[in-house]
C-alpha cells in the first residue's frame, strides 16, 4: 500500500475435482518441458544450436533478444 503497509492474503488449497484438474496440469505441463529440454539438449549436442548460458555470455557482450540488440 502507498504507506508502506504490506497486504498479505491466504488462499486454502485447492480440493477436490478442481485440485485434481490442477495436479492433472501440472503433469502434463512438466512433461512437455522435459521434452522440450531434451530436444533443446539434442540441438546443442549436434551442433544445430550454439548453447548460451552465464558461462558464455559476459558483461558488455552484445545480445540478440527478440530481435533487439
Amino acid at each position: 500500500m502507498g504507506d508502506g503497509t504490506r497486504h498479505t492474503e491466504t488462499t486454502a488449497p485447492a480440493t477436490g475435482p478442481f485440485r485434481d484438474r490442477l495436479t492433472a496440469r501440472l503433469a502434463e505441463v512438466t512433461d512437455q518441458l522435459t521434452y522440450w529440454e531434451g530436444i533443446r539438449e539434442q540441438q546443442i549436442t549436434t551442433g544445430a544450436v550454439a548453447g548460451h548460458s552465464q558461462a558464455t555470455i559476459h558483461p558488455g557482450d552484445a545480445v540478440r533478444i527478440r530481435g533487439r540488440w
